[in-house]
């Protein structure tokens, strides 16, 4: 396929920043959960600190390194198509032929 024009390449990144939104609202309410369990005396002060550690050292770091640090937005929207984070309906309909091969790729995998 030919090269992507300026409103192409704004729209799939437009889409990653809506999978990094969806991926780390999801990590956020699981922590949120934890947060929950703490106000309830279920889990230590302690524990709540390790979670929010691991949470910013581990998954809020390896989302943004996924989504921000490596410029690569089409593979960005391909993943989260292929793990059900968007879905291709959300895709404009002259981008889907560009994304559908590795979108494709990526759900072979899985």
């Amino acid at each position: 396929m030919s090269e992507l024009t300026k409103s192409q390449r704004k729209h799939i990144r437009s889409l990653a920043q809506r999978a990094y939104e969806k991926e780390l609202s999801h990590a956020l309410n699981n922590l949120h959960e934890r947060f929950q369990k703490w106000h309830a005396n279920v889990i230590s002060p302690w524990d709540l600190s390790e979670d929010i550690h691991n949470f910013h050292d581990g998954t809020a770091r390896e989302l943004y390194k996924f989504y921000e640090m490596t410029n690569n937005f089409e593979f960005s929207v391909a993943h989260a198509v292929a793990k059900g984070i968007l879905d291709f309906e959300e895709i404009e309909e002259n981008c889907r032929a560009f994304l559908r091969l590795k979108i494709d790729s990526l759900r072979s995998i899985r």
